[in-house]
C-alpha cells in the first residue's frame, strides 16, 4: 500500500473540489489553541488525538502519521462539502443546540427594566450536551467514508470498527451528540449494510477515495 501516493492524490482531488482548501498544523495554529482553551473542559484529547476542520481548512495534530492522515482527510471532506454551499447554515446545524446559548445574551438588554434577564439566562442550558440531531448526521455521512475506507482495504468491517463508531456518537468526542446506544447502532447497521452491497461505490466523494485507494494497493 503507497501510502504516501493516496495522501498526495486525495489532498490533489480536495483541492480540485474545495476553494482554498488547506490541511495545516493544529500546534501551531492560534485558533486551535483558542479553542481548546474550552473544548478541554469535556475533552482534554482535542490537540492531540483529534482533527479538527473549519472550512476550508482540516487541522491534523502533529503526531499523525500518514495512513491516519489520508484516512481522517478522507472523513473530513465529506464534512468540506457539506459546508460548500454555505460554511455559515453548515456550522448552525452542526453546532445546534449548544450555540443558542448566545440568547442568553439577551439578559443584558434586559436588566434596566425587569427581572427578565433572569428568564433569559435559561439560555445557558444549552449549553449541556443536549441530543445533537443535524451534528449526528453529518458525522454518520463522514463515518461512512471510514466504512467505505474499510471495505476497500479488507473486504469487510470489523465488529470491532463498528463498536467504535458507536461511541464517537454516544461519547465525549463529539460532545455526546447523541446518547441513545440502539438508535445509533441500527442507524451504522444500516450504513454497514449499504457499504458492503456496494450502493456507496458511484457516490462522490466516496467513490473517489475507493478508486484511489484500489489503485495504490
Amino acid at each position: 500500500m503507497n501510502d504516501e501516493k493516496i495522501l498526495h492524490e486525495l489532498t490533489i482531488a480536495i483541492k480540485d473540489d474545495i476553494h482554498k482548501f488547506a490541511s495545516k498544523s493544529k500546534q501551531t495554529s492560534k485558533l486551535m489553541k483558542f479553542l481548546n482553551f474550552f473544548i478541554q473542559i469535556f475533552n482534554k484529547d482535542f490537540m492531540e488525538k483529534y482533527s479538527t476542520t473549519i472550512y476550508p481548512n482540516v487541522y491534523f495534530p502533529d503526531s499523525f502519521g500518514t495512513v491516519k492522515r489520508w484516512q481522517i482527510l478522507a472523513h473530513e471532506w465529506v464534512h468540506l462539502r457539506g459546508g460548500k454551499k454555505s460554511q455559515f447554515l453548515f456550522s448552525l446545524k452542526y453546532l445546534f443546540p449548544q450555540w443558542l446559548f448566545v440568547l442568553s445574551l439577551l439578559s443584558f438588554l434586559a436588566i434596566p427594566f425587569s427581572n427578565f434577564w433572569l428568564l433569559n439566562l435559561l439560555w445557558l442550558v444549552l449549553l449541556a450536551p443536549l441530543p445533537a440531531y443535524w451534528r449526528m448526521q453529518e458525522e454518520l455521512d463522514g463515518y461512512t467514508m471510514n466504512l467505505v475506507i474499510h471495505n476497500t482495504l479488507s473486504g469487510s468491517i470489523s465488529p470491532f470498527t463498528i463498536s467504535w463508531l458507536e461511541t464517537q456518537f454516544t461519547g465525549p468526542g463529539y460532545y455526546f451528540m447523541w446518547p441513545f446506544k440502539k438508535n445509533i447502532a441500527n442507524r451504522l447497521s444500516t450504513r454497514v449494510g449499504q457499504v458492503l452491497t456496494g450502493q456507496y461505490d458511484k457516490i462522490y466523494p466516496y467513490s473517489k477515495v475507493r478508486e484511489i485507494i484500489i489503485l495504490n494497493k
